[in-house]
């Protein structure tokens, strides 16, 4: 089993740089860690690591084996590779043909595969899966994650909802 899915990113490191100056040469985002680690200095003192510090995308909103289900000691990682595999893929293409859109082209295709990753992304965080698994009523992670393919497109299609209530906004 490959290690590189081992260390899951709930915001994909594509998304990640495009906050990153194209004249950066550091490639590194600020991170703020709300509740950081502690850690013994090589003289063996307890140390408080940074609330406020620079790494790059491949520390950045990820958390090792996030999306790791295991089955009776079988450990699989077909969730990142396959399932978020493919929606950040369609994620990634569909950002990019609406941060250079115009009117003479349009692409349902596009706007489908923007709306199903919109929505799956803020359900895939942390907190989005603790709170997916209070609602559902689930602990484990496989049972979570199954909701989340469940409800995204319910998820998804109320919030597009009310985006166009609120862009159309003809009684206002």
């Amino acid at each position: 089993m490959s290690a590189e899915y081992t260390n899951n990113h709930y915001v994909p490191q594509w998304y990640q740089r495009q906050f990153i100056a194209p004249d950066q040469a550091d490639n590194e985002l600020y991170l703020l860690d709300l509740k950081p680690e502690s850690f013994r200095d090589g003289r063996g003192t307890r140390r408080q690591r940074k609330a406020l510090r620079r790494t790059g995308t491949r520390k950045c909103f990820a958390i090792d084996d996030l999306y790791t289900t295991r089955f009776d000691g079988v450990e699989s990682r077909e969730l990142e590779r396959v399932f978020f595999g493919e929606i950040d893929t369609l994620g990634k293409k569909a950002v990019e043909f609406f941060a250079g859109f115009d009117h003479d082209r349009a692409s349902g295709e596009a706007l489908e595969s923007l709306l199903m990753y919109m929505s799956t992304q803020k359900l895939r965080t942390p907190k989005g899966l603790d709170w997916l698994a209070a609602q559902a009523g689930v602990r484990s992670r496989g049972d979570v994650v199954d909701q989340l393919a469940r409800l995204r497109t319910v998820y998804g299609a109320i919030w597009a909802e009310c985006a166009w209530q609120i862009a159309e906004a003809s009684t206002s």
